[in-house]
C-alpha cells in the first residue's frame, strides 16, 4: 500500500507560493483501482508526479510498501541520443530484473512497433514513435501499483486498440491509480476514488460516491 502522512506541496514562482496539497493523509491499496477526481488545477497531476517519487512534497512523507510505477507513457529519463534499445536496456537494468534481458527487450521492440528504427536514436523518432516507446516501457515491468495521468491508450487504429487492450490486461491484474477526466473511464476502471478539493483530498470506498460529490461540488458536469 501507499501512505500519505501528511502531505503539502506548494510551487513557488515569481508572484509567490501557489499551495496545491496541504495536510493530505491516505491510504491506497495495493489491489485497487482508484480514480483521482477534481478541478483543473486541483493538484491531480501533482499527487501522481508525487506518488512516483517524480517530485518530493514539501512537507509530510509518502512511504510505499509495494512497488509502483512512474506514470504510464511518460517514461522518464530517455537519451535521445542513443537507440531505442539502448534505453530500453539500461531501464531494465534499473529495473534490477532479470540477468538476461533478451527476453523483454524482444516484447519492448515487438510491442512498440518500432521496427529498425528500435536501433536509431530516440532523438530522430516522430512523436507518436517516441510515444509508442514510452508506452511499451511502462508495460514491459510488473508493478503493484501503476499511475497514470490521462492515459489508458495511446496512438491511432490498430495500435491504438492494442494499447488499450494491454492496459485493460494490466488494470485486471494490478493496483492502478488513475487521473481521467472522463466518469465513463473512471467508472470502467477504477472501485475507489480520491477527490482533490481546496488542498484536501477525501477517500470515497465506492467511484461513483466520489463522482457524486464532485458533482455536488458545482465543478464536474453529469
Amino acid at each position: 500500500m501507499i501512505r500519505l502522512d501528511d502531505v503539502g506541496m506548494r510551487y513557488r514562482g515569481h508572484g509567490g507560493s501557489h499551495r496545491v496539497l496541504d495536510g493530505v493523509s491516505l491510504t491506497i491499496p495495493a489491489g485497487l483501482g482508484v480514480g483521482v477526481i477534481g478541478a483543473p488545477a486541483s493538484g491531480r497531476s501533482t499527487l501522481i508526479r508525487l506518488l512516483a517519487g517524480i517530485d518530493q512534497p514539501t512537507h509530510g512523507r509518502i512511504e510505499h510498501d509495494c512497488r509502483v510505477s512512474w506514470p504510464i507513457g511518460k517514461a522518464t529519463g530517455l537519451n535521445l541520443q542513443l537507440s531505442g534499445r539502448v534505453n530500453a536496456k539500461f531501464l531494465c537494468r534499473l529495473e534490477g530484473r532479470d540477468p538476461d534481458h533478451a527476453a523483454r527487450l524482444a516484447w519492448i521492440h515487438e510491442f512498440s512497433e518500432l521496427g529498425r528504427r528500435f536501433e536509431q536514436p530516440v532523438g530522430s523518432y516522430t512523436p507518436a514513435l517516441r510515444a509508442q516507446l514510452q508506452f511499451a516501457l511502462s508495460l514491459a515491468f510488473e508493478f503493484d501499483v501503476y499511475l497514470s495521468d490521462e492515459v489508458t491508450a495511446i496512438g491511432e487504429g490498430a495500435f491504438r486498440e492494442k494499447s488499450a487492450a494491454a492496459f485493460r490486461q494490466l488494470a485486471a491484474r494490478s493496483g492502478l491509480v488513475l487521473v481521467h477526466d472522463r466518469p465513463r473511464v473512471l467508472r470502467e476502471f477504477c472501485s475507489a476514488g480520491i477527490w482533490l478539493h481546496d488542498g484536501r483530498a477525501d477517500w470515497f470506498d465506492d467511484i461513483d460516491a466520489a463522482l457524486s460529490a464532485h458533482q455536488q461540488s458545482g465543478k464536474l458536469s453529469p
